[in-house]
């Protein structure tokens, strides 16, 4: 078996919604706010909870629960999507070393 093709990916180039910064700009403060919104959200659903002793029941326990895995999933991508908006270069790198950093 012959192995002609020996290419390194390093980095892969991130398409976007859209090239236009105005439109990048709107995206970013509507993801931005309804990332907040979902944490402002469950953020309210744990403290009432919490606070509430009637609410003390196998119920709100797992709706509880079910408020914590939503706020770390979400905190998990979206701020990092929100940080793209942001960038001027699209790339991310597979080996996290900058391109002038990394050795040939």
């Amino acid at each position: 078996m012959r192995t002609d093709n020996l290419t390194q990916v390093s980095e892969s180039v991130l398409m976007g919604l859209s090239r236009d910064r105005q439109i990048q700009a709107g995206l970013f403060v509507l993801f931005g706010a309804a990332y907040l919104l979902t944490l402002l959200g469950n953020g309210l659903i744990i403290l009432l909870i919490w606070l509430d002793a009637r609410l003390h029941l196998p119920m709100y326990f797992f709706l509880c629960h079910l408020s914590v895995v939503d706020i770390c999933y979400t905190t998990s991508g979206v701020p990092q999507m929100l940080a793209h908006f942001l960038l001027e270069k699209k790339t991310i790198s597979f080996t996290r070393l900058e391109p002038s950093t990394s050795s040939p």
